[in-house]
């Protein structure tokens, strides 16, 4: 099925979205500069999938994680 995006979905087609968090808004506690512009484009995505398979993921790290270095 071709749909406004000119994606070509199929059967067997599916959407993964890896570790979306609020976190990283502007003004959260990992902030990244215009990452409240990904807003618009995740949910045109959502809405082009709503008939196939959406698959969501996160990331969970302890809180010692080398992530949180500085």
């Amino acid at each position: 099925m071709k749909n406004r995006n000119n994606l070509h979905l199929q059967h067997g087609s599916a959407l993964l979205i890896a570790d979306v968090q609020n976190d990283v808004q502007p003004g959260a506690s990992l902030a990244v500069p215009m990452s409240d512009e990904i807003v618009p484009v995740f949910n045109l995505y959502l809405n082009t999938f709503s008939v196939l398979p959406i698959f969501i993921t996160r990331n969970w790290y302890p809180v010692q994680h080398c992530s949180f270095g500085a």
